[in-house]
């Protein structure tokens, strides 16, 4: 089964990562505590208004998950 991820369309990166440090994506990211892994295919939440897949990343300097969304798969909830 695909990871389930928060994500705050409002928070992103420069390139287009959502940034995963607001409260509901930690707290979807401590239930897969350990089995997260860069380059992983998830499925974002975003807002309770869409989904769409896409791979994490970790940035090692600000030490926060990040997801690189890929708009083709988006669905509205």
């Amino acid at each position: 089964m695909i990871p389930r991820i928060y994500a705050d369309e409002n928070d992103k990166t420069a390139d287009g990562c959502y940034m995963l440090h607001i409260a509901g994506s930690l707290k979807d990211i401590a239930r897969y505590e350990g089995q997260l892994k860069p380059g992983m295919k998830v499925l974002f939440n975003v807002q309770d208004e869409f989904e769409v897949e896409g791979t994490l990343a970790y940035d090692g300097g600000t030490k926060i998950w990040l997801g690189r969304p890929d708009y083709s798969t988006m669905r509205d909830l």
